[in-house]
Protein backbone atom coordinates (compact mmCIF):
# COMPACT_ATOMS: atom_id res chain seq x y z
CA UNK A 1 0.00 0.00 0.00
CA UNK A 2 0.77 3.60 -0.20
CA UNK A 3 1.53 4.05 3.37
CA UNK A 4 3.99 0.95 2.95
CA UNK A 5 6.17 2.51 0.17
CA UNK A 6 6.61 6.05 2.05
CA UNK A 7 7.56 4.31 4.96
CA UNK A 8 10.00 2.47 2.95
CA UNK A 9 11.12 5.17 1.06
CA UNK A 10 11.71 7.45 4.25
CA UNK A 11 13.94 4.37 5.57
CA UNK A 12 16.23 4.13 2.11
CA UNK A 13 16.85 7.89 2.47
CA UNK A 14 17.03 7.51 6.87
CA UNK A 15 19.57 5.19 6.00
CA UNK A 16 21.51 6.93 2.97
CA UNK A 17 22.06 10.32 4.46
CA UNK A 18 23.49 8.16 7.76
CA UNK A 19 26.18 6.98 5.08
CA UNK A 20 27.74 10.11 4.75
CA UNK A 21 30.28 11.40 7.10
CA UNK A 22 28.99 14.38 7.02
CA UNK A 23 25.48 16.40 7.66
CA UNK A 24 23.94 18.90 5.20
CA UNK A 25 24.43 21.32 7.63
CA UNK A 26 28.23 20.52 7.97
CA UNK A 27 28.80 20.75 3.91
CA UNK A 28 27.08 23.82 3.78
CA UNK A 29 28.85 25.61 6.63
CA UNK A 30 32.03 23.87 5.14
CA UNK A 31 31.89 25.62 1.60
CA UNK A 32 31.65 28.85 3.68
CA UNK A 33 35.23 28.66 4.31
CA UNK A 34 37.12 29.80 0.84
CA UNK A 35 40.41 28.75 2.45
CA UNK A 36 39.35 24.94 3.08
CA UNK A 37 37.25 25.11 0.00
CA UNK A 38 38.27 27.38 -2.73
CA UNK A 39 36.50 28.55 -5.31
CA UNK A 40 37.02 26.17 -8.78
CA UNK A 41 38.83 23.53 -7.05
CA UNK A 42 38.32 19.26 -7.14
CA UNK A 43 37.69 19.73 -3.80
CA UNK A 44 34.56 22.36 -3.11
CA UNK A 45 32.99 21.33 -6.75
CA UNK A 46 32.68 17.53 -4.32
CA UNK A 47 31.38 18.73 -1.24
CA UNK A 48 28.64 20.71 -3.64
CA UNK A 49 27.72 17.42 -5.23
CA UNK A 50 27.70 15.65 -2.23
CA UNK A 51 25.79 18.52 -0.68
CA UNK A 52 23.25 18.52 -3.69
CA UNK A 53 22.52 14.28 -3.13
CA UNK A 54 22.09 15.46 0.70
CA UNK A 55 19.60 18.04 -0.13
CA UNK A 56 17.86 15.59 -3.06
CA UNK A 57 17.33 12.69 0.05
CA UNK A 58 16.47 15.67 2.70
CA UNK A 59 13.60 16.35 0.18
CA UNK A 60 12.67 12.64 -0.69
CA UNK A 61 12.26 11.86 3.16
CA UNK A 62 10.37 15.13 3.99
CA UNK A 63 7.83 14.39 1.32
CA UNK A 64 7.67 10.86 2.43
CA UNK A 65 6.44 11.65 6.08
CA UNK A 66 4.13 14.24 4.40
CA UNK A 67 2.90 11.64 2.60
CA UNK A 68 2.20 9.13 5.44
CA UNK A 69 0.44 12.23 7.48
CA UNK A 70 -1.90 12.91 4.64
CA UNK A 71 -2.62 9.23 4.36
CA UNK A 72 -3.22 9.34 7.98
CA UNK A 73 -5.90 11.92 8.15
CA UNK A 74 -7.37 10.89 4.66
CA UNK A 75 -7.94 7.51 6.67
CA UNK A 76 -9.29 9.23 9.42
CA UNK A 77 -11.65 11.32 7.81
CA UNK A 78 -12.82 8.15 6.17
CA UNK A 79 -13.33 6.38 9.10
CA UNK A 80 -15.59 9.58 10.31
CA UNK A 81 -17.40 9.28 7.43
CA UNK A 82 -18.03 5.66 7.46
CA UNK A 83 -19.55 5.77 11.00
CA UNK A 84 -21.32 8.52 10.40
CA UNK A 85 -23.21 7.12 7.76
CA UNK A 86 -23.47 3.87 9.69
CA UNK A 87 -24.90 6.12 12.77
CA UNK A 88 -26.89 8.15 10.13
CA UNK A 89 -28.36 4.53 8.37
CA UNK A 90 -28.61 3.35 12.18
CA UNK A 91 -31.03 5.95 13.37
CA UNK A 92 -33.20 5.71 10.11
CA UNK A 93 -34.03 2.03 10.97
CA UNK A 94 -32.49 1.01 8.10
CA UNK A 95 -30.13 -2.09 7.88
CA UNK A 96 -26.75 -1.84 7.30
CA UNK A 97 -24.39 -4.59 6.62
CA UNK A 98 -21.17 -5.87 4.75
CA UNK A 99 -22.40 -8.27 1.84
CA UNK A 100 -23.13 -12.12 3.14
CA UNK A 101 -26.63 -11.05 3.29
CA UNK A 102 -27.19 -9.94 6.87
CA UNK A 103 -28.35 -6.52 5.65
CA UNK A 104 -29.42 -4.13 2.99
CA UNK A 105 -26.01 -3.34 1.90
CA UNK A 106 -26.84 0.53 0.80
CA UNK A 107 -23.03 1.98 0.68
CA UNK A 108 -19.95 0.75 -1.04
CA UNK A 109 -17.90 -2.12 0.17
CA UNK A 110 -15.41 -0.63 1.49
CA UNK A 111 -17.36 1.41 4.09
CA UNK A 112 -18.20 -1.75 5.90
CA UNK A 113 -14.14 -3.31 5.50
CA UNK A 114 -12.04 -2.61 8.76
CA UNK A 115 -8.65 -1.15 8.16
Amino acid sequence: NERRAMRILLRITTRALAAYPTTLARDAADLKDLRAYPRYSNRRHAKVQVKGEKEVLHHFALWARTAMHVIDIIGHELERERRGAMLRFSEAGILCGGGGGGGVAFLPWWWWSSS
